[in-house]
């Protein structure tokens, strides 16, 4: 509790336009099917970043070996709580009664290399919060969330569509991959065979 410091924040930001491939907030192109199957006909999404923090991180890193696993545990939840609050905060202070997001990487779909013109969109978000995005589009501290909240009717989230088993932060179960064609070919995303 004594170094705790989780972070997050969020801009609104105007769906300026809509592609075949990409939708383009603020000038800034985000590649991705799925967005564009997302934020077809929106005017606004919000994109955002979660973080347990520079000094909860440096505290975990800095434990021995034998306690890492006890310090990750702390830090996942502490990070949680900060992307819990964000989405919140944008439903509250836009009168949304649900949001869905995406995060750049958690699917093939929006890969990780999209967290570089995320970040540009954010910018200079990321520098107030203590975030830092790395040449391999990771981030540090470690656990932040980086992503794009965006109203819906039904809530949507990536787990739907990712096949990974045994994750520990799934938060809804996998569709099975007839159930997840069926709705990348809804979606227009990829035509069926």
């Amino acid at each position: 509790m004594a170094v705790a410091r989780p972070r997050a924040g969020f801009r609104a930001a105007r769906v300026e336009a809509v592609t075949a491939d990409a939708v383009i907030l603020k000038s800034v192109a985000l590649a991705s099917k799925l967005l564009v199957h997302h934020l077809r006909g929106r005017r606004l999404a919000f994109p955002y970043l979660a973080t347990e923090g520079p000094e909860l991180a440096a505290w975990g890193e800095a434990r021995p070996p034998e306690e890492r696993n006890q310090a990750h545990t702390i830090r996942y939840a502490v990070a949680k709580l900060a992307e819990n609050e964000v989405e919140t905060a944008v439903m509250r202070h836009f009168g949304l009664n649900q949001v869905s997001a995406m995060n750049p990487g958690s699917l093939d779909l929006w890969p990780l290399g999209q967290q570089e013109p995320l970040f540009r969109l954010l910018a200079p978000l990321p520098g107030h919060l203590g975030v830092i995005h790395r040449p391999d589009h990771l981030m540090w501290p470690e656990l932040t969330t980086s992503g794009l909240y965006f109203p819906t009717e039904a809530k949507f989230y990536n787990c739907q569509l990712c096949p990974r088993e045994h994750c520990p932060v799934r938060r809804v179960p996998y569709r099975g991959a007839e159930e997840a064609a069926r709705f990348m070919a809804e979606a227009a995303l990829f035509p069926p065979p």
